[in-house]
C-alpha cells in the first residue's frame, strides 16, 4: 500500500477544504448510505474487516454530469484516541488523497506506525464499501 502513504495529506483539513482540493470545480453531494445485510457481508469479506460504519458517510463528486470520484469518512480508534479520515477515491475506486479530519497533534514514532497501520485498514475497508456500492453501476 505504498500509494496509501504517498496519498496521505496529514495536515488537518476541514471536509470542505479537502473535497475542494481533491475535486476542483466539481459539485459534491453528501450522502448517508445504509448497507443491506448482503452488502455488509460482501464488505466484510472484501475488506478483510470486522467493522463497518453505520451509516456510511460519503460524498459523490460530479463534473459536467459525470461522477469523477467519491469520498468517504472513516472514524476509527488509533491507540486511545479516535481518528477521522476523509478517504477520496477517483471514479474507478483508486485512492487520490487521505485527509486527517479529527486530529491535530504530532505523532510519536510508535504512534505514527500505529496510525499508518490503522490508515491502511481504513483504506481497505473504504475501497471494499465503494466496490460493493458501485457493483450495479460497473
Amino acid at each position: 500500500m505504498a500509494a496509501v502513504a504517498a496519498a496521505a495529506a496529514w495536515a488537518q483539513s476541514t471536509r470542505e477544504e479537502a473535497l475542494t482540493a481533491v475535486y476542483p470545480g466539481a459539485t459534491v453531494r453528501a450522502e448517508q448510505v445504509f448497507l443491506t445485510p448482503s452488502q455488509r457481508k460482501q464488505v466484510l469479506i472484501r475488506g478483510d474487516t470486522d467493522v463497518i460504519p453505520t451509516p456510511v458517510a460519503r460524498y459523490v463528486a460530479t463534473k459536467d454530469g459525470k461522477v469523477i470520484g467519491r469520498a468517504y469518512v472513516d472514524t476509527h480508534a488509533v491507540g486511545t484516541r479516535q481518528e477521522s479520515l476523509l478517504i477520496s477515491l477517483d471514479a474507478t475506486g483508486q485512492v487520490l488523497r487521505i485527509d486527517d479530519l479529527a486530529t491535530n497533534r504530532a505523532r510519536p514514532i510508535a504512534g505514527a506506525a500505529l496510525a499508518a497501520r490503522e490508515t491502511t485498514i481504513a483504506v481497505r475497508r473504504i475501497q471494499a464499501i465503494d466496490a460493493v456500492l458501485e457493483l450495479p453501476a460497473r
